[in-house]
């Protein structure tokens, strides 16, 4: 059962990842020289794929990492493993900025300003790389 809750905790981390780093590459898009109705456009886009795919990734996997925590309890002894909640604590706060920017750019209440989607992107890849490295090299 372990190794099929691990499996569903990867396939929400695939949709989840996927869904912030495409959104917030795409979001990178429209900051030069777009006209507003196309940035609305692409925000929609993003909110949708964020309500569908992106939700349903982040949901899935604090799901099953939920449950694999309460089967194997030892994990919240481990040093890495607070990191690597921390680090799943901030993907959450970006995927809230990534969504709400995003929304409020399709509603027409704000603008894409020039080089934030891309530290969004830039931030959401460095804490998936560095979630990976605690989890399968356990560094400390």
């Amino acid at each position: 059962m372990i190794e099929w809750l691990k499996v569903f905790h990867v396939l929400g981390l695939l949709f989840w990842m996927g869904t912030l780093l495409l959104a917030s590459t795409t979001l990178a898009f429209y900051t030069h020289d777009v006209a507003e109705e196309t940035a609305r456009a692409l925000a929609r886009l993003q909110v949708q794929l964020l309500k569908g795919v992106g939700h349903l990734g982040a949901g899935l996997m604090i799901a099953t990492g939920v449950v694999l925590v309460i089967i194997t309890p030892s994990r919240l002894h481990q040093p890495w493993f607070h990191a690597k909640m921390f680090l799943v604590a901030l993907l959450v706060v970006a995927h809230l900025i990534i969504y709400f920017r995003a929304k409020a750019i399709q509603a027409g209440r704000a603008q894409p300003r020039p080089g934030e989607w891309g530290i969004l992107h830039g931030a959401v890849a460095l804490l998936v790389f560095g979630i990976l490295v605690l989890v399968l090299v356990k560094p400390f």
